[in-house]
């Protein structure tokens, strides 16, 4: 499932991203690690950004950005 699509307080695993060059370098950066554990924490009134907690860290991405994240709901 993508992360966009998943729910507040929901947590998940990370899978995989489907993207290359810079984005992929940059969600690798702020944590996005395939295997690492993720809650979802908070969507903002019009649905965009989305915030979520990863490695101890609350980071704020884009819709866009969370459709191409795969995660596994756990």
């Amino acid at each position: 499932m993508p992360l966009s699509e998943m729910q507040t307080n929901q947590k998940g695993r990370i899978r995989t991203y489907s993207v290359q060059g810079l984005l992929k370098q940059k969600l690798y950066n702020m944590g996005f690690v395939p295997g690492s554990e993720i809650l979802m924490v908070r969507t903002a009134p019009l649905m965009d950004p989305i915030e979520v907690m990863i490695q101890n860290y609350f980071v704020t991405i884009r819709k866009d950005e969370a459709k191409i994240i795969e995660v596994e709901v756990i």
